[in-house]
């Protein structure tokens, strides 16, 4: 039994108000959620859905929007999430009663995700306990750090690129696996950014998985024109 975890609780802070809610947004006729939930669905391969929401009033507006998808709503559960990412992951988490064999944990405000790339990350992650989103990163990155006798000084260090990839969702693992990471970092309060740093604090590693395609996670208002561009250039199969 698959599971997703669908994180829709952020504020949205850096969209300035040009939305009320990047996740209730338009994109071609259709909200933000609902691209990204329905490439899961239309994947044939989950059998239960837990999103998160931020508060009462947007869990009734992302039911509202849900229930008018056809398909088998006892399937779904939703979640109230915390203060940050973290929080809401491990809520979700510690909200789940029964056997799941994979759990797939992925922003909702990436709406461009396929449902072909969804299918090799399940794969993968039977393969390798875990399977990771991630990008070849082409810009030159920098390091900065203060220079030594004096902190108005920086000394600016090139990274190598080809040992660097920038990770996106979905990230999927082993539900006991990364459960059980959680709850060491919950335990140990560490913070972390996403579910490679928590597999990283439990002592093992992920194993990432190029995407392809462009994944573009929707922060402020020119992202989503970028969306839309490349939903109108190239839709969605």
């Amino acid at each position: 039994m698959n599971a997703l975890i669908l994180l829709a609780a952020g504020t949205g802070s850096r969209m300035k108000d040009s939305v009320p809610d990047k996740l209730l947004a338009d994109l071609n006729g259709k909200a933000v959620l609902l691209h990204s939930l329905e490439a899961f669905i239309n994947s044939d391969a989950f059998d239960r859905y837990l999103v998160v929401y931020r508060d009462l009033e947007q869990k009734s507006k992302l039911q509202a929007l849900i229930e008018s998808l056809s398909f088998d709503s006892a399937t779904i559960a939703y979640v109230q999430g915390g203060a940050s990412r973290q929080a809401s992951v491990y809520n979700a988490l510690s909200s789940i009663n029964e056997a799941i064999d994979l759990i797939a944990i992925h922003d909702g405000a990436r709406p461009l995700v396929k449902k072909s790339f969804i299918l090799r990350l399940l794969e993968e992650a039977q393969k390798y306990g875990s399977a990771v989103a991630s990008t070849p990163v082409n810009d030159t990155i920098k390091s900065l750090e203060p220079a030594s006798g004096d902190s108005s000084l920086l000394n600016i260090r090139s990274l190598d690129r080809s040992k660097l990839k920038a990770t996106q969702t979905p990230q999927v693992f082993q539900y006991e696996t990364i459960n059980k990471a959680y709850l060491k970092v919950h335990h140990d309060q560490v913070t972390v950014t996403d579910e490679v740093e928590a597999l990283s604090h439990y002592g093992q590693q992920a194993h990432l998985t190029d995407n392809p395609d462009p994944n573009p996670k929707i922060t402020t208002k020119s992202d989503l024109n970028y969306i839309l561009y490349l939903l109108n250039k190239n839709p969605m199969p």
